[in-house]
């Protein structure tokens, strides 16, 4: 059964003031959860209905709680819930240099859209690039629409938030650092070995001016259409063509 102040307290950690406060964040549907189960993140509670033990008995952990339809809906975040939701306590990871070291990192300027961050973080796994690193500025990780759109990607990728400026500042003349513009070098015909930083800015501004001198190299996805109809790709979209083509060069080298 779920009281009034508990509803009022799990709703509470869909702002990120609050889920800052508790150091939990909300986790629900079906495929996210069972990615968070095979994890190693700590889960404080898992709500699920009746329906959904009957359908995934595999999700009924020991401290499960069971719940009606009804408390689930006042509960969840989706438009139509899946039956299932968890509080999960954060993570605070600590960024390591030498990690970088070891392969691609993508590195988010001022991400705001949380539906691009989630996207992002599933590309990143599904190229096996284990580090991101966002600007403080950038979208919260644990906001509810990040962790949709990543389908349970956060538990299988490092990431970090960390003034990008003393980041580039310290790894200079160790890993490459290459921002992405309209303007760089033609990303089909570059060759970006690891490690590397690569840099995706801000998606109505770009990447920051006071980054720009920290930066080994611009590159860019060409346009092939000369209609005028757009001057730019959505970071997420350019997030994937980028890691993709970096990831193609090298398993050619293989």
């Amino acid at each position: 059964m779920l009281s009034k102040n508990k509803i009022k307290f799990i709703n509470s950690l869909k702002q990120k003031k609050y889920r800052k406060l508790h150091n939990l964040f909300i986790c629900e549907g079906i495929k996210i959860c069972k990615a968070l189960l095979n994890s190693d993140y700590q889960i404080q509670q898992l709500y699920i209905t009746e329906k959904t033990v009957d359908k995934n008995p595999d999700c009924k952990i020991p401290n499960a709680t069971i719940i009606t339809d009804q408390q689930m809906q006042k509960i969840s975040s989706l438009k139509t819930p899946q039956g299932i939701l968890a509080i999960v306590e954060m993570k605070n990871n600590i960024l390591n240099i030498k990690e970088l070291e070891k392969g691609f990192t993508i590195v988010l300027d001022n991400i705001q859209d949380p539906g691009n961050l989630g996207t992002i973080i599933r590309t990143a796994l599904w190229f096996d690039i284990k580090n991101i690193v966002c600007s403080p500025q950038s979208v919260d990780l644990y906001n509810p629409k990040v962790i949709q759109a990543s389908m349970g990607a956060i538990f299988g990728v490092n990431i970090f938030y960390t003034d990008l400026i003393k980041l580039f500042s310290e790894v200079k003349n160790k890993i490459p650092i290459y921002g992405t513009f309209a303007d760089g070098e033609n990303i089909y015909y570059s060759k970006i070995l690891p490690p590397a930083l690569i840099v995706f800015g801000n998606e109505a501004n770009g990447i920051n001016n006071n980054l720009l001198p920290l930066l080994d190299k611009k590159i860019a996805i060409p346009s092939l259409n000369n209609s005028q109809l757009t001057d730019s790709l959505n970071v997420a979209v350019s997030t994937a063509i980028i890691t993709a083509e970096i990831k193609r060069h090298n398993l050619q080298d293989k």
